[in-house]
């Protein structure tokens, strides 16, 4: 009698999920690139990503972090990155550095990404990462939230020829969203974002990173309200140089997600 008390027990914990052996995690891929070989060098993308890094670990992020990677090494990161996470997960990919629209799609240069001049785009892509790509990479393995943050919305690093360029001459462009999917960019559409506020700025993160740190830590600020606030932060700090800086967010996330 005390045997089969014991095996109900049992079964109604496991029917509430309190004994299920693979709970839900969170992981996330933080890249940061400075060190370009051809184009322009960044001096604080990597300092940016050891702090989101960290930030992260802090609300209870499993994180895989890269710096100064080429296309190969990226790729790999990827790849394990992808390889952690399972059905139901929670998946955070944060990148900053340089990137570009070439016709309506968005990629991120690796650290040797070839100097290009207008009409080798395809030279360019073919060096690069697509964006969306590794969106759908994220999304095939089931994860319940996917979060994408670019902090790459910069001036194009390509040398333009007159009045032509390779790819679009500021930031990154829209791209659809996914069920479970919210992707936040440093600027908003035909905007760049500030890597500092002047050549004395001593702050060791960009504008929008800067920013970022204190809401990621912030308890019961839903992933909208962090968005939102974010914005208002970028925008106020941008404007103390009378620059534009307007984060933008594209929300697929049904319910609530918490950072912390």
């Amino acid at each position: 009698m005390g045997r089969l008390i014991l095996s109900i027990f049992c079964f109604g914990l496991i029917a509430m999920g309190v004994a299920d052996p693979v709970a839900a995690k969170r992981v996330a891929l933080v890249v940061g690139n400075d060190n370009y070989a051809e184009v322009v060098k960044l001096q604080k993308a990597v300092n940016d990503a050891r702090a989101v890094a960290d930030a992260l670990k802090e609300v209870g992020f499993e994180v895989i972090r890269a710096e100064n990677v080429m296309r190969r090494e990226m790729n790999r990161h990827i790849q394990l990155f992808t390889s952690r996470l399972n059905a139901g997960d929670e998946a955070l990919f944060f990148y900053a550095g340089h990137g570009v629209e070439i016709a309506g799609r968005n990629y991120l240069l690796p650290t040797d990404v070839p100097s290009a001049t207008p009409g080798k785009e395809d030279f360019v892509k073919a060096e690069s990462i697509p964006v969306d790509q590794i969106l759908d990479s994220i999304r095939n393995r089931g994860t319940r939230v996917s979060i994408l943050v670019l902090d790459a919305c910069r001036n194009n690093p390509f040398p333009s020829d007159g009045t032509r360029s390779l790819g679009g001459s500021r930031g990154l462009a829209r791209m659809p969203a996914a069920e479970g999917t919210f992707i936040m960019y440093s600027a908003g559409v035909g905007q760049t974002a500030l890597d500092r506020l002047s050549d004395d700025d001593q702050n060791p993160n960009s504008v929008f990173t800067r920013s970022l740190i204190p809401l990621l830590k912030q308890t019961g600020f839903s992933l909208t309200k962090t968005a939102r606030q974010l914005r208002r932060d970028v925008q106020k700090l941008a404007a103390t140089v009378s620059h534009d800086q307007r984060p933008a967010y594209y929300d697929e996330v049904t319910g609530d997600f918490f950072f912390s």
